[in-house]
């Protein structure tokens, strides 16, 4: 239930199936938009991401640095996740009778760019299905679990087909043998990321062991891991040398493996991988408009998959993997697993090349699509509150 701005804003959600009330004090239209903004994906949960207010219509995006092992070169992660928070922006604000203006206001530093909006009145109304898209803004999240047996209808990817409109196209990995053959490949990825030291800190620093939820990490328990395997990834986690000690043990990351790649892997709808429908822009400015553009598109998908009943679990690190071999990027220091993400990026390459004809490098998203088997009381990260995410100052 929303109320006229300088009032309260009242919203019922549920976490772990338990309802809860929660009442803000809104002073201005800046700061519902805000907190519909704030629930966007990001990798991590890390929300690249602060505001800056300037009454009473214009909002300042800064865009946060957000460069580890685990996202791909030049900030690009954070900057499509931005695009869609902004997407979150645009519905929120027709939601309200806004329309929506934005540009790119610095882009000196490529990496960390200021995106300003402007709100104006509008006339128009919003329209009913953007209106459902608005209302899957919280609702949606990860879930890395296995889903259903149960293939996409026809119905359900004509409608995610048409949400990328002519901005991205979508190619699916429907059958068993497609799945497995993603599965194996998520699954080479997963034991680099887990054996090399440059990773190690990151996994450490991202990851919630103590709690259920978490405002600006991932709960361990929305890993997808039984009990067991959550119990003995807690324990090989806490030291480096612990770490290695598993990695050298053969089949030691296996037990890991098979719950998070290759059984959620096989059991789902299949794999989805988006990708640019256009040439990959050139110029800084460009490049940065064509991401954000990107990840509006990412975010309409992803909320019509919602909408749809179907849940998402993207799957980036074969991706990463393969953008820093392609760029020829030493990301460790690990000659071994150097070698392995090579031929795994060939391999990976190879695949899709082969299956679609797809030019790697325009792959911005892949990850697993389903029927999720139950979606009630399921383990997810939240947000920092939408005053921890302002700035007050220029940075």
């Amino acid at each position: 239930m929303r109320v006229a701005w300088g009032e309260f804003y009242v919203r019922e959600f549920y976490v772990f199936s338990q309802p809860y009330i929660r009442v803000i004090e809104m002073t201005d239209f800046l700061d519902f938009i805000i907190d519909d903004a704030r629930w966007a994906p990001s990798g991590h949960n890390t929300q690249p991401w602060r505001f800056k207010k300037i009454p009473p219509n214009i909002l300042d995006i800064y865009v946060q640095s957000e460069e580890n092992v685990l996202n791909l070169g030049d900030n690009e992660t954070a900057i499509l996740c931005v695009g869609m928070m902004l997407e979150n922006i645009i519905l929120s604000a027709n939601h309200k009778g806004k329309s929506v203006e934005w540009t790119i206001q610095d882009s000196t530093d490529a990496k960390k760019p200021v995106i300003r909006v402007k709100f104006m009145d509008s006339l128009d109304i919003a329209s009913s299905e953007d209106n459902r898209l608005y209302q899957r803004i919280r609702t949606r999240s990860v879930d890395r679990r296995s889903y259903k047996y149960k293939p996409l209808s026809n119905e359900d990817k004509k409608a995610l087909e048409k949400a990328l409109g002519s901005t991205l196209k979508v190619d699916w990995f429907e059958s068993l043998k497609e799945r497995y053959s993603m599965a194996r490949l998520a699954m080479g990825a997963t034991h680099i990321r887990l054996s090399i030291k440059e990773t190690f800190s990151v996994h450490q620093e991202v990851v919630e062991w103590q709690k259920k939820d978490s405002a600006d990490k991932i709960p361990a328990h929305s890993l997808g891991l039984d009990p067991l395997t959550l119990m003995i990834s807690k324990f090989f986690s806490k030291s480096r040398k612990r770490q290695e000690f598993i990695n050298k043990v053969p089949g030691g990351l296996f037990l890991y493996q098979w719950e998070t790649d290759i059984c959620p892997g096989i059991a789902c709808a299949g794999y989805f991988m988006l990708s640019l429908s256009c040439p990959i822009a050139v110029g800084k400015a460009e490049k940065i408009s064509q991401l954000l553009e990107a990840g509006m598109v990412v975010q309409k998908f992803w909320l019509t998959a919602d909408l749809l009943g179907l849940a998402l679990s993207p799957n980036h690190m074969l991706l990463v993997f393969s953008d820093y071999i392609r760029k020829e990027i030493e990301f460790t220091k690990d000659t071994h697993e150097l070698e392995n993400a090579k031929k795994l990026s060939q391999r990976f390459e190879a695949y899709i090349r082969k299956k679609f004809n797809l030019q790697p490098e325009k792959v911005l998203l892949m990850g697993r699509v389903g029927s999720p088997r139950e979606r009630r009381g399921l383990p997810r990260s939240i947000r920092l509150s939408a005053e921890n995410l302002l700035i007050t100052e220029m940075r």
